[in-house]
């Protein structure tokens, strides 16, 4: 396990090394992501080359690939390929689900899976700086009572996310208080509330976050592909 996930970690931070130094990318692993490598579990599913942030779901690994990936576009393509690649395979065994109760509870743990493990790289507490852009939304009335809710969903999870506007974990919880928000129109504390209008509020924080983390999209989109065998 350790061998693989060690492998996993020098295939994820081969594009800044040559051969030869392990060391380096052993300890760059290390200061990033702790002893997480040693826990890195791969993809049950065939077909899919999960990386060391997907295998391990750490914060600090997933902060790494960033790096890497905002380092050079050529690189950023490998990983966005990859990805495609591994989405593919998990939409492919899905597909081939033949329609009973196990072959659908399959399906929908490869689903979870699937979103986990990119939403796991997405939404983090690493500090970000929200854009002008993020922060004229944040005045719609809908965004403001979002944002309260949010730190409240947060602490359920025994989560402190501050400025919900400053990391991409704080505008998960956002758009899951849109959720709510929206779903509530109509009812009694929301009967002013525009079901539509908090929606594209919703599509615009989405779009937003999409900017700053491309894999909430991916995670987004992999969930909704992989949901059509499914519901089939």
């Amino acid at each position: 396990m350790v061998g693989a996930a060690y492998r996993a970690g020098k295939g994820l931070l081969a594009p800044f090394f040559d051969g030869g130094q392990d060391q380096i990318v052993a300890n760059t692993l290390s200061r990033f992501g702790g002893d997480a490598a040693k826990r890195a579990t791969p993809s049950a599913v065939p077909g899919v080359n999960a990386d060391l942030a997907e295998q391990t779901g750490n914060p600090g690994i997933a902060q790494l690939r960033r790096a890497v990936s905002d380092s050079d576009p050529a690189i950023a393509n490998q990983f966005v390929e990859q990805r495609l690649g591994n989405n593919q395979a998990r939409i492919g065994l899905l597909d081939a689900a033949a329609g009973t109760p196990a072959d659908v509870a399959a399906a929908k743990a490869a689903r979870a899976q699937t979103a986990n493990q990119l939403y796991s790289q997405a939404v983090t507490d690493a500090p970000i700086q929200p854009s002008p852009d993020l922060l004229k939304l944040a005045e719609r009335p809908s965004m403001q009572k979002a944002v309260d809710m949010a730190k409240g969903l947060a602490a359920e999870n025994d989560q402190d996310i501050g400025d919900a506007l400053s990391s991409t974990q704080g505008l998960h919880y956002v758009k899951m208080a849109l959720d709510n928000i929206a779903n509530s129109a109509g009812k009694p504390g929301f009967e002013n509330v525009s079901k539509a209008s908090v929606q594209k509020t919703q599509n615009d924080l989405i779009g937003e976050i999409g900017k700053i983390a491309p894999d909430y999209i991916a995670a987004k989109d992999a969930y909704k592909a992989a949901s059509g065998p499914i519901n089939q």
